[in-house]
């Protein structure tokens, strides 16, 4: 199963004060397998994955992923 995130994913976050861009939130999409149970959450900055996600989890992974690459700084 292959979803690309949607807006109600993208208000959510926003939701929480922390701003995140209209760019970072055409960019992310996701992936999850219902046989691993592994969701793919993929950044412009990094993927994310996460293993032994139960299907009511992914809002907030998704979520979680979205802060990250929001707040990652790049080292010099």
């Amino acid at each position: 199963m292959t979803n690309v995130l949607v807006n109600s994913k993208a208000k959510a976050a926003s939701d929480t004060g922390i701003p995140v861009s209209d760019d970072l939130e055409k960019i992310m999409g996701w992936k999850y397998s219902n046989i691993t149970k592994t969701l793919t959450v993929f950044g412009k900055k990094m993927t994310h994955v996460f293993d032994r996600v139960l299907e009511s989890e992914i809002d907030h992974l998704i979520v979680d992923a979205k802060f990250k690459e929001a707040l990652w700084r790049n080292k010099k």
